[in-house]
């Protein structure tokens, strides 16, 4: 019941947390350096190291990606009990990768609650469906607690399917209006815009036919006032006549 209880908070964490803004980019290139088997050379001294920093300085990305390297076995002696610490602290600090994470590695521990598993997986659906940042984190945890059903015990089948796939129905459908609403506010918006700039349009053709209706009306006035305009001569070399310059 312990861990029942504990899951249920970090399932709720889940929901109050809502999207994590963390640095996904301060470690890319260690997630691809460590992505593959590397040998003990000074590289792999350089990556840990660099990790390290990454670690001392708060990055959450790096202390996932620690508990990663623990869980996977590679470039690192495997050891799953500090990998699950490692995703708990993340996952309870409101990390989303962490959460998935430990939603992962709880389904492959045979004494842990189903239960419990899956509002873990439920409050990542709930909270990350349809969002930029970790929509994919939802649809992994929906594939994971759709797996995870399909090997278990068929009462735990009976009792638990419904609920949860009534939950992933409710996270989409959520996320689909929420999609809907902001198509509509973007059209009004782009609607508005075109709106504004097409009376701009009619607004200057207006003016410029007014300004030239004042204008002729303007010539009309003055065409029969005789206008003598001084001029004087350019005398270039040869006596050259033609260029007459109007006098100011």
């Amino acid at each position: 019941m312990k861990t029942v209880h504990s899951l249920l908070a970090l399932w709720l964490a889940c929901l109050s947390t809502g999207q994590a803004l963390a640095n996904e980019k301060a470690c890319t290139s260690l997630k691809e350096f460590f992505q593959k088997k590397q040998t003990a050379d000074e590289q792999l001294k350089t990556a840990f190291v660099e990790l390290e920093g990454q670690i001392k300085a708060d990055a959450k990305c790096a202390k996932n990606l620690l508990g990663r390297i623990y869980f996977e076995g590679v470039n690192a002696p495997r050891d799953h009990e500090r990998a699950h610490a490692i995703f708990y602290d993340l996952a309870d600090k409101g990390y989303p990768p962490a959460q998935f994470n430990l939603a992962f590695v709880l389904a492959r521990k045979p004494n842990v609650e189903p239960e419990a598993i899956l509002a873990l997986l439920q409050g990542i659906v709930l909270n990350y469906t349809g969002t930029s940042e970790y929509g994919y984190l939802a649809l992994k945890a929906r594939d994971l607690g759709r797996e995870y059903l399909q090997q278990a015990s068929q009462a735990t089948r009976e009792k638990l399917t419904a609920p949860f796939e009534t939950i992933v129905r409710e996270a989409t459908t959520s996320a689909a209006v929420k999609i809907r609403q902001a198509t509509i506010e973007r059209i009004q918006t782009e609607n508005m815009i075109v709106g504004i700039l097409t009376i701009g349009t009619y607004a200057s053709m207006a003016a410029s036919r007014a300004a030239s209706r004042a204008s002729a009306a303007a010539a009309a006035q003055t065409r029969f006032i005789t206008i003598q305009p001084r001029f004087y001569s350019v005398y270039p070399a040869g006596g050259n006549f033609l260029y007459m310059i109007p006098h100011p």
